[in-house]
């Protein structure tokens, strides 16, 4: 079927994937919460894995609290010209 809206965890995504239950090769929309606790908590090549997976013209959205180095480079490698909006904290 062509599911309009799909929700999981970088594992759970890449388990369905890997057994044929969840093809991404029309996925062309795609919002990556929390990048910074993916990156400590492991799943940063399950993310890198399911961008490679997804169609070529998809719209990447990327949210963090923290822009460490290894997040940088996610999104050199998968965005084009992207925008870092840094806010500042409230006095």
């Amino acid at each position: 079927r062509r599911p309009q809206l799909i929700i999981g965890t970088p594992g759970r995504l890449l388990d369905h994937v890997r057994r044929g239950t969840l093809a991404l090769g029309s996925v062309n929309k795609i919002v990556l919460d929390e990048a910074d606790e993916m990156l400590k908590m492991g799943f940063i090549e399950d993310v890198e894995t399911l961008l490679g997976a997804v169609a070529q013209d998809y719209q990447l959205a990327l949210f963090s609290a923290t822009m460490p180095e290894r997040i940088v480079r996610l999104t050199k490698r998968f965005m084009t010209n992207p925008a870092h909006i840094r806010l500042a904290e409230r006095q």
